[in-house]
């Protein structure tokens, strides 16, 4: 029986499992977690790395992570996407770690590092807390430790407030939580520290009858199968430069020069090419003849410098309301011209 396709539509919450290769400890050494009880996380320089991954990558895409825990040999997420395909995240996070281990020596050349391809479920957004739970359970569960508080690699430290991480999204989550009654730090751990249900420990386990690729009820799964299938398709480059020059008042030819003011319409480009799912930064790079590392070091640097530019949807940004000919909208470009008389 040929393997079912993987559901995606946008917005769609995913359970995501990776796993190493048998035998091996592709994230850290299990052994620091018993010999070296303070520094952990220096002590674990390819869980910084996957994190920083995992991290750039929804930055660029517009994906939001709801929580995370590396374990050994094995990554577990709850990723929820915007209009970028989880494969292409997924894809880039992976493939650039495998990558990062071999230049490390950490990988044989020619040794796998995966044992295969990701696993992943959509979640009912009635389920995101329970997925979270799960999550933040999974290395108590591989006998790691006693409590998901005492593990150091996983976002529980970022809902208990202990650390900062922006690219970890809880505002979801506690506002779920508070709807079934489970209010501040008190509830929170309350529901954490319950046991799953039957019910919903085989849905995790097995999928929905309705569909094994989904957590949730056969509402939902009508509701998630009519969504993949009517994906809006992604704005071509011809559409992505002609919009943003008309944001920036520009002629869209003069985005591919060599000028001073063609390159933040390259970075603008790359930004909303990136996260409507239309390009990689390596194919926007080929577009413009730039590496994908420029395109991404000029994105940071308009981004603090002209941020209003870069909080339009594409929706918005494709509009025909959006773009005039010689002529941005009145309401970014007025921000735009104001902000390049401080910082140009």
């Amino acid at each position: 029986m040929p393997r079912q396709g993987r559901l995606d539509f946008p917005e769609a919450i995913h359970y995501v499992c990776v796993s190493g290769r048998s035998g091996a400890s592709i994230y850290f050494d299990a052994g620091i977690l018993r010999g070296f009880p303070e520094n952990l996380c220096r002590r674990a320089p390819n869980v910084e790395r996957f994190e920083f991954l995992l991290a750039r990558a929804c930055d660029e895409s517009g994906a939001v992570v709801h929580a995370y825990s590396s374990l050994p040999n094995a990554a577990v997420i709850v990723i929820q996407r915007s209009d970028v395909p989880l494969e292409l995240i997924m894809g880039s996070v992976f493939g650039q770690y495998s990558r990062y281990l071999r230049s490390e020596g950490r990988v044989v050349r020619d040794e796998r590092v995966y044992n295969g391809r990701y696993d992943n479920k959509v979640i009912a957004p009635m389920y995101l807390a329970h997925a979270v739970r799960r999550v933040h359970r999974s290395p108590v569960d591989a006998g790691l430790c006693d409590r998901p508080a005492d593990y150091p690699f996983s976002s529980e430290r970022v809902y208990t407030g202990r650390s900062l991480l922006r690219w970890v999204e809880t505002t979801a989550v506690t506002a779920a939580l508070r709807e079934r009654g489970y209010s501040g730090p008190a509830g929170y751990r309350q529901f954490m520290d319950k046991a799953d249900t039957e019910h919903v420990a085989r849905l995790f386990a097995c999928g929905s009858k309705w569909d094994r690729r989904v957590v949730g009820d056969r509402a939902f799964v009508g509701e998630a199968l009519r969504k993949a299938a009517h994906v809006p398709a992604a704005p071509t480059q011809d559409e992505l430069v002609e919009a943003v020059a008309g944001l920036l008042g520009m002629q869209p030819t003069s985005i591919y020069e060599r000028t001073h003011g063609s390159v933040i319409g390259r970075a603008l480009v790359a930004w909303y090419a990136t996260r409507s799912g239309a390009a990689t930064l390596l194919e926007v790079g080929r577009w413009f003849c730039r590496s994908a590392t420029t395109l991404r070091r000029e994105i940071d640097k308009y981004k603090v410098l002209k941020p209003t530019l870069f909080h339009l949807s594409t929706q918005d940004l494709l509009s025909p309301r959006s773009v005039s000919t010689g002529r941005g909208p009145r309401e970014y470009t007025d921000k735009f011209e104001a902000s390049a008389e401080v910082a140009d």
